[in-house]
């Protein structure tokens, strides 16, 4: 399953997020179980690791500010 996302941060510049999550049974998965991807102004920032993938960032910039890998 593959969510766009747009807004405009604090300071009326766009932030493009696009957020893609691969199940195991997936067609046109990555391979083995799948991957998740997080794109933010086209840059991944995903750590690909399984259970979730959580990207913080700043409200004022829109760059990312924290990775949280795998909360199970």
């Amino acid at each position: 399953m593959t969510i766009p996302i747009s807004f405009k941060n604090v300071v009326g510049r766009r932030v493009r997020i696009k957020i893609r999550s691969e199940g195991c049974n997936d067609r046109g998965r990555y391979r083995g179980c799948g991957r998740a991807y997080i794109y933010v102004n086209g840059r991944d920032f995903s750590l690909h690791r399984r259970g979730h993938n959580v990207v913080i960032l700043d409200g004022y910039t829109g760059r990312c500010c924290m990775l949280i890998p795998s909360l199970k």
